[in-house]
């Protein structure tokens, strides 16, 4: 089932998942500064463009289903505008910062369910809009729960670039980020646990 789905992020990550869900038949919208009309993923040698909507401003995106919320954790707060006008009516946002803490952290600026997510896959910023991806086998990586597959659904059907695996612990091998490793003293036993 196709779905609109804003991407607040368009750097690295967020446009090698806009790749994505537009290989799986989404609208996708591209929130920022920059005007996109197209983007560019090259993957195992192949390359791959795709039409994006292109939103200049918070008020040009609406309610959408599904936010991807790939910025930089420091860059949070100075998206909130764009994630409370794409979250308005509910939904779900990916958060695809890696980390420990993302429904700590997201849930207040949104009015939607936040997804947690772990991105493995090696993307490299080529241009505007344009990446090279190298692949890890686990590419992205989401709690288990009903309503995680219903966010994540968008991705299993005819999608060349993710394996999304869902998964009640910290995969082996996740490292934490360095806001985590930080501050890890200063959290709770169970999620300093998880670092």
């Amino acid at each position: 089932m196709s779905r609109t789905v804003a991407v607040v992020g368009m750097g690295a990550v967020g446009t090698a998942l806009a790749g994505a869900l537009a290989e799986a038949g989404h609208d996708v919208v591209a929130c920022g500064r920059r005007r996109l009309e197209r983007i560019e993923v090259t993957d195992d040698g192949v390359t791959r463009t795709y039409p994006v909507r292109w939103a200049a401003e918070p008020a040009d995106v609406g309610p959408v289903p599904l936010t991807i919320l790939a910025t930089k954790i420091h860059d949070t707060a100075a998206v909130a505008d764009w994630l409370a006008a794409s979250t308005a009516g509910g939904g779900h946002v990916v958060a695809a910062q890696n980390g420990v803490d993302q429904r700590e952290r997201i849930g207040p600026l949104v009015a939607a369910e936040v997804v947690p997510a772990l991105v493995y896959t090696n993307v490299e910023r080529i241009g505007p809009g344009a990446v090279h991806t190298r692949r890890s086998g686990r590419d992205l990586v989401v709690p288990d729960g009903e309503h995680v597959a219903e966010a994540v659904a968008c991705w299993r059907a005819r999608t060349w670039l993710w394996s999304v695996r869902p998964t009640s612990a910290r995969p082996r091998g996740a490292r934490c980020s360095p806001t985590c490793r930080r501050t890890r003293s200063r959290r709770s036993p169970d999620v300093a646990s998880r670092c």
